[in-house]
């Protein structure tokens, strides 16, 4: 286990949950985890869909993971479709990286109650909860070499993991989960020192796909280099969304790629993360988006 500020460890409380049925919501934030109807299809769609990731995994090769980020962890219901599509896909020698954040882990049974009612996804979750971790802060690692895969489970708050993390100077994540609670419920994940982190750990070609169409969020994420599009589809309001990420100064290979301005917001936002972690600025990037709407704001 890593213990990057060196304080002294005291668990995380748990999060106190009010349930619809089997479905938990969080009490603070007055706000449901996933989806009351089919929260698997809605992850599938808007996640997994969302960030190309089966075309995108039979290119994958030996020498470098595919690496996931996921900002909200949950119940983990992204994680273990992930992992569960993954093993289905999975090229030959290839190995995912999935890194899961959260600021309030919710316990074993919890999790495996909210997640029982999809069965297909039993073989994941009986090794995923034999192996859960303690709530200490911190990361805590598990590989599963017979599935090729390393998790790292991140208990803490995603600005302070993410700008730890990306004060190494190193780009390495191909694709980001967005999925904390509402905005307007939930602040801790929507920060622009968060999207400046995105930016750069985020290598060419990454993508992120997120539920929320906020326009603070969409904001932040542009000032940080990160354009995206979105589209409203009668009461749905989320969106999923796609970008890709180009060294400093060239722009994105795409239809949409964004210009001279983005590229320069880019580089303010890396400039701004060194500086916060006394570091020389690395090289920036930029990027494009594009979304589609789908599934009701607020979903997690």
């Amino acid at each position: 286990m890593i213990n990057p500020t060196q304080k002294p460890w005291r668990p995380l409380a748990a999060p106190a949950l009010n349930w619809q049925e089997d479905v938990p919501a969080a009490a603070n934030a007055g706000d449901i985890y996933f989806s009351t109807e089919n929260g698997l299809a809605e992850s599938n769609y808007v996640f997994l869909e969302g960030n190309q990731l089966r075309d995108r995994w039979s290119t994958v090769g030996v020498e470098q993971p595919f690496v996931i980020a996921e900002v909200g962890f949950g119940t983990g219901l992204n994680a273990c479709l992930t992992l569960a599509e993954w093993l289905k896909d999975r090229p030959e020698g290839g190995s995912l990286h999935y890194m899961a954040i959260d600021h309030a882990p919710l316990s074993p049974a919890d999790a495996k109650r909210a997640l029982s009612r999809w069965p297909e996804l039993a073989p994941i979750l009986t090794t995923l909860f034999d192996r859960w971790p303690d709530p200490i802060p911190g990361c805590h690692r598990r590989h599963f070499s017979e599935w090729g895969v390393t998790l790292d489970f991140w208990w803490g708050d995603a600005a302070a993991v993410l700008t730890d993390l990306a004060s190494h100077g190193k780009s390495w994540v191909d694709a980001w989960y967005l999925d904390g609670f509402a905005p307007s419920r939930e602040q801790g994940p929507w920060q622009q020192i968060v999207y400046d982190a995105m930016a750069a750990l985020s290598q060419s070609g990454s993508t992120f796909a997120t539920f929320t169409a906020a326009g603070a969020v969409r904001r932040g994420l542009t000032a940080a280099g990160i354009h995206s599009a979105q589209k409203t589809r009668l009461r749905y309001e989320a969106r999923r969304a796609f970008r890709t990420h180009s060294p400093c100064g060239e722009a994105a290979q795409h239809p949409d790629a964004v210009g001279s301005q983005s590229t320069a917001r880019a580089n303010e936002a890396c400039d701004r993360l060194r500086r916060r972690a006394g570091r020389r600025p690395c090289c920036a990037c930029t990027g494009n988006a594009w979304a589609r709407s789908h599934g009701p704001r607020g979903w997690r």
